[in-house]
This record gives C-alpha cells, sequence and structure tokens, in this order.
C-alpha cells in the first residue's frame, strides 16, 4: 500500500510538472505513461493474481514499446534513461512468470519500485531542459574554445 500511495504520489507531481514544462514530446508521453499506470490500477482491481501477473508484463511491455518509439525520434536524452529503467522493471515481471515459485511480492515491488525512479529522470530533465531554452546549451570545452575564437 504505502509503494502504491508513493507511486501515485510522484505519477501524479510528475503528470503536473511535465504539462507545466515539457515540451510536446514530454507531454505526449507522459499521457502513455498515465494510461499505462491507469490501466495497472484497473487490471489490479478487476483480475486475478494470474492473470494480473500477464497483463502488468502486457502494460508494461507496451509502454516499453512507446519509450523505444521516443528513443528513436527524441533529441533528448530522457527518454533513454526511462526506457532503461523501464526496461528492469519489465524484465522483473518476466522473471516472475518464469519463477511462479519464488515470492511474488518481491516480483512486485521490484517491478513497481523503477517506475518511481523513471518519472523522476523523466521531470528533471524536463525541467533542464526548459531552463536550458533560449541559452547557449554547449558546456565545456566546447564552450571554452568558441568564446575564445570569438
Amino acid at each position: 500500500m504505502l509503494v502504491a500511495s508513493v507511486f501515485w504520489l510522484f505519477m501524479v507531481a510528475s503528470y503536473g510538472l511535465v504539462m507545466l514544462y515539457g515540451g510536446r514530446e514530454a507531454r505526449v508521453f507522459i499521457h502513455f505513461a498515465l494510461l499505462a499506470a491507469l490501466a495497472t490500477l484497473l487490471a489490479f482491481m478487476t483480475l486475478t493474481a494470474d492473470n494480473y501477473a500477464l497483463s502488468i508484463l502486457a502494460i508494461d511491455g507496451a509502454l516499453l514499446i512507446v519509450a523505444l518509439y521516443f528513443v528513436a525520434r527524441s533529441q533528448s536524452f530522457w527518454p533513454i534513461w526511462f526506457a532503461g529503467l523501464h526496461m528492469v522493471g519489465v524484465a522483473t515481471s518476466i522473471a516472475r512468470l518464469l519463477f511462479p515459485n519464488d515470492i511474488p511480492q518481491i516480483y512486485e515491488s521490484l517491478s513497481g519500485f523503477w517506475a518511481i525512479p523513471a518519472l523522476m529522470v523523466m521531470v528533471v530533465a524536463v525541467i533542464r531542459d526548459r531552463s536550458l531554452r533560449g541559452r547557449d546549451r554547449t558546456v565545456g570545452p566546447v564552450r571554452a574554445r568558441a568564446t575564445r575564437e570569438l
């Protein structure tokens, strides 16, 4: 219950921050993430444990496909981080199906856990991108060299 409460707190906060500060692709993606979270909640409320595990894998797998699409199309780094963290959650769901005799609560906790850092990475990157808009994005030696050439 605590993990679910923390997740929904992060989900609502992430949704609000991305809608306020995010670019078009981040705003589109957060809708997919929210849809996946709502589908997971619906599956939890209506399905048996065995069917729930399969539905979570399908929902998370679909969100991973969407994230990988954004990785391929985006010029930002947050989709790569989100997809990588989310992939760990999908792998955990697969492990739960492959090893059903092990303690399922461990897999459920681990799978849900990775959603929180994935959302945090997205929000931090979106806010950082917004703060860098309109500024010179070159940093480090490239910027120093460019400044000296002027």
